[in-house]
């Protein structure tokens, strides 16, 4: 993966790219079904009500609005989620 910056605004964009050409090319990959629940799981981790700001929104939040922050804030969750 490649990213121009260390940014979660950037990963997101990434990853929504990635998402896409999975679902437009009709991809069986196991890990963007258990993804689709990352938004409700980062919202229950941050102790939120609701999770319709969305995980990159959350985490930005959560981090100040601190972009490279984030992006490591991600990393670290991501981890915390595939446990």
């Amino acid at each position: 993966m490649y990213i121009r910056q260390v940014s979660i605004s950037i990963l997101e964009a990434f990853i929504i790219g990635y998402l896409y050409a999975v679902e437009v090319n009709k991809l069986e990959v196991k890990e963007v079904a258990k993804f689709d629940s990352f938004n409700d799981w980062v919202a229950e981790y941050y102790d939120l009500k609701a999770s319709t700001a969305g995980w990159k929104n959350n985490i930005l939040t959560h981090c100040k609005g601190d972009e490279k922050a984030a992006f490591y804030e991600f990393l670290k969750l991501y981890d915390a989620f595939w446990e």
